[in-house]
């Protein structure tokens, strides 16, 4: 968020592009690309249907009235909805109504209408071209368990334009080279390779930190970035956690479903038909495709089709490949933590190659050009990085995990029912990406 870049003293430092990455769907037929500039957008569909070209004019029109409303929910802190709530909650929530209200009727009631339809029936009520709809739907489904057939998957469309800030130019590298480097200036000691061991309480407070190694650190007051479940789960002696708060954590849906593949490329990704230069894609025809890749986790297997989403870094990274080579990122949608016959090495090595193959089909040469290829799958994200369930945002998004229910009534705020004790990572609101915003919500609770 530009706002906590700025609050920390960084926007100069780090800097943010004026335009979203455009997006690029390659098709059999071409390809449709959406691009900060509506205009340029249904030029690209017009190819298709002129009469979506003019809808999707009004479907922005559409979404952004929605996110001057959604977005300042996803940038205040959420109002208790447990046993804690007080006057300032009840506030916030009458505050909340009023703006809602202020909407006006129709667009009150649109938005209410939209958060319990699914994504295949809200889409069809504005366009027909089926890649365009597949393009629109697929990237607001990144982490979620359920396909665009499952109700309520149009509000995860709607947080997702709501979540949507200015991008970094650069990468994620030069924000968190920035970011430690205003510890520093300020004394913040940064240690790595540390992992935590335990939380230590004393009457019910935090009181210190215990590490690998046994080192243990004195202090009233730990603000958690882990995933909600290993911190409340596995950060404290057996018996200590009150059980209810233990309870409803262990019920937090964080299945992972999503893998990540790096490809190292000899050359430029180019699809047939497309720009030279494509920071961003997603491979999808249409929402069927769509919802049979994510039939496969209810059966334990890989998708038989995968559909996928890409970025190519090395453009905003030079240092991340040699000159003239690249790398690829690719989320493979349906890829869940739980397989029938395991992360076998067959199945890494199919899922690498069906990757591969898929992306060869609109990008003729891919598999050529690959020099190398990691994967990392939900499975490897929770041995690697701690994640409980390999979950990329610790917790699901879902309609009932979101604003002040993520990740549970009793933990919304960021402080939990654990004196000293705060939730300030993925799996706390708003949720999503690289964001610095459950961080800096978290931090702001601690200080208040």
């Amino acid at each position: 968020r530009p706002g906590v870049l700025d609050h920390l003293g960084l926007d100069g430092e780090v800097p943010m592009r004026t335009e979203a990455r455009s997006l690029v769907c390659p098709q059999p037929e071409g390809h449709i690309t959406f691009a900060h500039d509506v205009k340029k957008t249904q030029e690209s569909i017009a190819a298709y249907s002129k009469a979506d070209a003019g809808h999707y004019g009004r479907y922005r029109e559409f979404m952004l009235g929605q996110k001057q409303f959604l977005s300042g929910i996803f940038n205040e802190t959420p109002p208790s909805l447990g046993e804690d709530a007080g006057v300032s909650d009840l506030w916030s929530l009458f505050s909340t109504a009023l703006s809602l209200r202020r909407m006006g009727h129709d667009d009150m009631f649109a938005l209410l209408r939209t958060f319990p339809m699914c994504l295949r029936d809200f889409l069809g009520d504005w366009f027909e071209t089926p890649a365009l709809k597949a393009g629109i739907a697929l990237p607001a489904l990144l982490g979620s368990y359920v396909g665009p057939w499952a109700p309520s998957t149009s509000s995860l469309l709607l947080f997702d334009e709501a979540a949507k800030g200015r991008e970094l130019e650069g990468s994620v590298r030069t924000l968190l080279d920035s970011l430690e480097r205003k510890c520093a200036e300020r004394g913040v000691q940064v240690r790595t390779s540390c992992a935590f061991e335990e939380i230590l309480l004393e009457n019910g407070c935090v009181c210190g930190v215990r590490v690998q190694g046994g080192e243990e650190f004195s202090t009233e007051k730990v603000l958690s970035t882990l995933d909600p479940k290993t911190t409340i789960l596995d950060g404290f002696a057996p018996g200590y956690v009150p059980f209810k708060m233990r309870e409803s954590m262990a019920n937090v849906r964080s299945r992972g479903i999503t893998s990540v593949l790096m490809f190292a490329l000899d050359g430029e990704l180019k699809f047939q038909g497309a720009p030279n230069k494509v920071e961003r894609f997603c491979v999808a025809e249409d929402l069927p495709s769509i919802e049979k890749c994510f039939d496969a986790p209810k059966y334990g297997v890989l998708p038989e089709h995968y559909v996928l989403e890409g970025a190519v870094p090395s453009y905003s990274d030079a240092g991340l490949a040699p000159q003239g080579k690249h790398v690829v990122m690719v989320w493979a949608h349906g890829t869940a933590k739980e397989l029938r016959s395991g992360w076998s090495r067959d199945n890494r090595e199919s899922l690498i190659q069906g990757v591969s193959e898929r992306i060869s089909t609109y990008a003729p040469g891919f598999s050529e050009q690959v020099e190398a290829s990691a994967l990392f799958t939900p499975e490897d994200i929770e041995t690697t990085y701690g994640v409980r369930g390999g979950h990329l945002f610790h917790v699901e998004p879902a309609l009932d995990q979101v604003w002040g229910f993520r990740p549970t009534i009793h933990c919304s705020r960021y402080q939990t029912p654990i004196k000293g004790l705060f939730l300030g990572g993925s799996g706390s609101h708003p949720g999503g990406g690289v964001s610095l915003a459950p961080g800096a919500l978290a931090a702001k609770a601690l200080l208040n």
